[in-house]
């Protein structure tokens, strides 16, 4: 929702809806927008259904390397361009030396 959603009172307007939309996989990706919903709350709730089925959705079944855990993030991550440059170029040192290992999740954590 935009700032101004969330800022905004309670929508009393008799026939006015609240909407959500959210990119689906970070700047330039195409945004997904879902509408007809009586309030607000109702539309945050919708909102973070949708966000947890597409995480879901995403989760791999084998774990990632480093290297490619990198170019997901990057991927995925709304910055300018000259950003992602300077982080790939700082994280090429780490992906240069451990960029085959497998991310192995903790357990009990």
């Amino acid at each position: 929702m935009s700032r101004e959603q969330r800022d905004s009172p309670p929508n009393e307007t008799p026939g006015r809806q609240w909407a959500y939309r959210y990119r689906s996989g970070g700047r330039g990706s195409r945004r997904v927008q879902r509408g007809g919903f009586a309030s607000e709350q109702d539309a945050r709730d919708a909102l973070e259904r949708e966000l947890k089925r597409v995480r879901r959705e995403r989760r791999i079944s084998r774990s990632l390397t480093l290297a490619e855990l990198v170019e997901t993030y990057l991927a995925q991550h709304d910055v300018q361009p000259v950003t992602i440059e300077k982080l790939r170029y700082l994280l090429s040192k780490a992906t240069a030396v451990f960029g085959d290992r497998r991310n192995r999740p903790k357990r009990g954590v």
